[in-house]
């Protein structure tokens, strides 16, 4: 009896109705792999390799742990100063005027901050503007001008390496075994 039959087709409809090449459950207990599934395909052209216990998938919702975990380590390091510092000390080239107070703690906590216009010109925002997206940038920034390392560097160096962990990164550029779901 596979007690994973449920989980696995309701996995497979989502990935079919968001229109995903790819979708896979691991699940565990007690470090040991009690299930492993996968369906479908890196990407929607001809020759996509299938996918198995070797492809990698995005975890987007992860982005802004891995920065702001990146961020602890740099304040734990001395490398910036304090959550209440006030990022303009770190983002010399923007006009301190369209940063006045925003800190650090801003951005972590997403409570104010700023926002790319699609000039690509940097202005402050009101309350309740939608800017999630470009936080955790902003943010990475202010790591890479404060410690000279990458969030991914960081993270690498400091969490992943120490604790063994080997299939898992932060990707900033494709490889053969990322899912990119890539339609056109």
């Amino acid at each position: 009896m596979d007690y994973f039959n449920d989980l696995n087709q309701y996995t497979n409809e989502i990935k079919d109705r968001i229109a995903a090449s790819a979708a896979a459950i691991c699940v565990m207990k007690d470090n040991k792999i009690l299930h492993e599934w996968y369906s479908g395909y890196h990407h929607f052209h001809k020759g996509a390799r299938k996918v198995d216990v070797f492809s990698q998938f995005n975890v987007y919702s992860t982005r802004v742990t891995y920065v702001g975990l990146a961020a602890a380590i740099a304040i734990h390091d001395g490398a910036i100063k304090s959550l209440d510092e006030p990022i303009r000390n770190y983002l010399m080239t923007y006009d301190s005027s369209i940063l006045n107070n925003t800190t650090i703690r801003h951005l972590v906590t997403r409570t104010m901050g700023l926002q790319f216009q699609g000039d690509g010109v940097l202005r402050r925002f009101e309350a309740g503007t939608s800017f999630e997206g470009k936080r955790p940038e902003i943010l990475a920034a202010i790591i890479k001008n404060a410690t000279g390392k990458t969030v991914a560097e960081l993270i690498n160096k400091r969490v992943f390496e120490p604790l063994g962990i080997t299939e898992t990164e932060w990707r900033t550029a494709g490889k053969e075994s990322l899912v990119c779901d890539i339609k056109s």
